[in-house]
């Protein structure tokens, strides 16, 4: 388990974004998820990591992959999604424009250019939400015509898999399917003092497995809440080590 230094508006202060094993199998495997016409998923329950191990990823690739991040709408049709991909790819569309049109336009710029040679990724957040739409195959259509080279990132929580799956000429040319879990209680006393020394460094274990127990459950999104709920009640009550006590009243304000 290894950290690096985390970017993202929602992490609490001194932190390090820990590669929980879920976050390190998907890195061992990232270079060959990005070449052109690879189509990979990313599942698993909400707070997992899974948003976050992407964008960290994709970020210390940044100087040769353009990466666009697309977040699905709430029941969304296909023109709609095929919308906000123009839109986040700069291209000029009207209201009025069809899809069987954006999917024309889109072929045009679903690749590197002159002025930016990087890879290009699409990455699709909460792809659960494309149930019983054409969503899933315009996009694979896309990602395998001959005039587009980018590869795609579909990311879910519950029940994106199974969206996923539900669509065999989608699924069948999945390169990398990988399914994020919540951490179990070894992985949490092993990530813990990684990801935030100052709180958690000289913690006893017993102490970090009956947090998880009562509130975080392995998810890293709770214990980032709860890391910086901890760190709020500890500097306004002068308190310097993290207690039981520390921990209910942080319980009782996330």
């Amino acid at each position: 388990m290894s950290a690096r230094r985390p970017q993202h508006r929602d992490n609490p202060s001194g932190v390090e974004a820990v590669w929980t094993r879920c976050a390190e199998h998907t890195e061992q495997w990232m270079d060959e998820a990005l070449k052109p016409g690879r189509i990979n998923c990313y599942t698993g329950p909400a707070g997992c990591g899974k948003t976050f191990t992407i964008t960290q990823a994709l970020m210390l690739r940044q100087h040769r992959i353009r990466a666009v991040f697309l977040d699905c709408p709430e029941q969304p049709t296909m023109k709609a999604l095929l919308r906000e991909l123009a839109d986040l790819l700069g291209v000029e569309h009207k209201l009025t424009t069809s899809a069987h049109d954006l999917v024309l336009m889109l072929r045009d710029h679903l690749a590197p250019t002159e002025e930016d040679p990087r890879a290009l990724c699409v990455v699709v957040d909460e792809c659960q939400r494309m149930k019983s739409t054409a969503c899933p195959e315009v996009m694979r259509s896309l990602v395998e015509h001959p005039k587009t080279s980018f590869s795609l990132m579909l990311v879910g929580g519950d029940g994106a898999r199974t969206v996923l799956e539900a669509e065999p000429m989608l699924w069948s040319r999945m390169y990398l399917p990988v399914r994020f879990h919540p951490m179990d209680v070894e992985e949490v006393v092993e990530a813990l003092p990684i990801y935030c020394p100052s709180l958690y460094g000289d913690v006893k274990p017993e102490l970090l497995e009956w947090i998880d127990r009562e509130h975080c459950h392995g998810h890293f999104r709770n214990w980032s809440s709860f890391t910086q709920r901890s760190q709020t009640v500890m500097e306004q009550t002068k308190r310097r080590k993290l207690t039981k006590d520390v921990a209910r009243e942080a319980f009782a304000e996330i």
